[in-house]
């Protein structure tokens, strides 16, 4: 299997495709194919974000009112804007975990958006998320983990149904079988 890509690589890449042509350094193969559940996001929607763009002016504007340094917010100057919200400090502490991504306590202009979008949501009544979807990271932070030359991405592995996790009535409880000694 791994030959066979390989060689796809190197067809795709313009290579012969020929034993000899293995050894060539060539980036991994490309498959579109849409049905399939282990798919990334393609690069057209890879830029897609839930803050709009209109929401996103307006929020680099109070950004830059508060008066960045080196294009940074420390937690001093954003907590008055979120304080101004009027929502309570334990969702606002999440509203801050969530926003500040590279978790170096100060928000950048996206980080920002990302915190004001929260806040906006939250005032409409919106539950604020306990993990940061992947719609609401910003796309400059996105692909921040390493990524490794062959390796093939994967669906996370889901937790088995809690049923599983009982012991089969067929052949008895787990004490029966530590009974036999096995």
């Amino acid at each position: 299997f791994y030959v066979a890509l390989r060689l796809v690589a190197c067809a795709q890449n313009g290579h012969d495709v020929n034993l000899s042509s293995l050894n060539l350094t060539v980036p991994p193969p490309k498959f579109h194919d849409t049905s399939s559940p282990l798919l990334i996001t393609p690069p057209s929607t890879e830029t897609h974000w839930a803050v709009r763009v209109e929401e996103k002016a307006k929020f680099d504007g109070i950004f830059e009112s508060l008066l960045p340094v080196n294009g940074l917010l420390s937690g001093d100057k954003v907590k008055p804007v979120l304080m101004n919200s009027k929502l309570p400090l334990d969702i606002l502490g999440r509203v801050w975990d969530l926003s500040d991504i590279d978790k170096d306590g100060h928000l950048d202009k996206d980080e920002f958006a990302v915190a004001m979008h929260l806040v906006y949501r939250a005032l409409e009544k919106e539950p604020v998320p306990s993990l940061l979807p992947p719609s609401l990271i910003p796309p400059s932070k996105r692909k921040k983990t390493p990524v490794f030359p062959g390796a093939v991405p994967v669906l996370p592995a889901s937790p088995p149904p809690k049923d599983s996790l009982r012991s089969t009535p067929s052949h008895g409880s787990v004490n029966s079988l530590n009974s036999t000694g096995s």
